[in-house]
Order: C-alpha cells, then structure tokens, then sequence
C-alpha cells in the first residue's frame, strides 16, 4: 500500500508528459470555415471542415458546404456537398488529399412549373493543401470530377440512362479555429 501512491504518481506524471509531446505533432485547431470557389458545386460555397482523426503525418477530415445558386429565370439551386478527406505527407503543412463525398442538388421552382428534378452526385477529390500546424491560414486546390446517376422529382426516381461526368477544379481558402 505504501508503493502504490508513489506508484500511481510516476505513471500520472509519464503518461501527461508523453501526452504533451505528442500533441506538437498534430494540428493545433481542428475546425475550419472555407470560401470555396469552383470545386463540387461549381461555383461557389461555404463550407464547414472537421478534423476526426489527427495524427502526425495525416489526417481525416469531414466536410459539409451550402451553395445557394439564384436564378433569374423559373428555379433556384441549393447545393450540398458533404464530402470525407484524407490529407497524408505532411512536410512543412503541405499535404496531398484524396476523398470521396455526395452531394445533393435540390431545385427550388419558382414559378411551380413542373420541373422540380434534384439530383445526387458522387464526388471524388484529389488535391494539395498547405495547412501548417498552428497557423489559422488554410488553402486548397483540387481537381473535382462529379458523376451523377441519379436524378429524382416529387414522384418518383430517375437512374439515368447514361451518366453526366463533368470535370470541375477549385480552390478554397479558409479559417482554423
């Protein structure tokens, strides 16, 4: 009984001391806000990331932006893209990125002319990112392939016959908080 204060002291004492030596080596905020400009939706959108799992030569990160697309003509468009990252080699907080995502496109009709179709697209990224360990600054540019199959209105869904396959890029900068 002796032996086991002194006991649980030392091991409280090493394990926050390997603790706080591992923390430098991961990124120090794990949220951002970007601006992007082309990419999934292809225009604009703001966007919301989410480290889920740090380490210190990747990272895992969620997604999820809004895009509001009006139109002068019969519709507007939402767009939503929710997208998973995987950001690995980091030297000096550069990064490659590779990912996969959905995103929903879903037509406001202004008019209530009929033509309410939403779609769903798969979305692959593969890119570069500078975000350095304790910087707020962050910066992405990918190349961003869409492909739709699926196209959907009020009554029923629509797998297309053939599928639209567009090549998109963007850029993106943003805040680490």
């Amino acid at each position: 009984m002796k032996y086991l204060i002194p006991f649980l002291f030392l091991l409280l004492h090493f394990n926050s001391t390997s603790a706080q030596d591992d923390s430098t080596d991961e990124l120090m905020y794990r949220n951002s806000i970007l601006l992007d400009i082309g990419g999934p939706t292809r225009i604009y959108a703001l966007s919301y990331e989410r480290i889920l799992q740090n380490y210190k030569l990747h990272f895992l990160v969620g997604r999820v932006g809004l895009a509001y697309i009006p139109r002068q003509r019969q519709f507007d468009l939402i767009r939503i893209p929710i997208i998973i990252n995987f950001n690995f080699a980091n030297i000096d907080g550069h990064h490659f990125e590779g990912g996969i995502g959905q995103q929903f496109e879903l037509v406001l009709d202004n008019q209530n002319s009929g033509s309410n179709t939403n779609a769903l697209w798969t979305i692959f990224n593969l890119g570069y990112r500078y975000r350095p360990q304790d910087a707020t600054f962050n910066f992405r540019m990918t190349y961003t392939p869409l492909w739709n199959l699926l196209q959907f209105d009020k009554e029923k869904v629509l797998l297309f016959d053939g599928s639209e396959y567009i090549h998109m890029g963007g850029i993106s900068f943003g805040w680490n908080f």
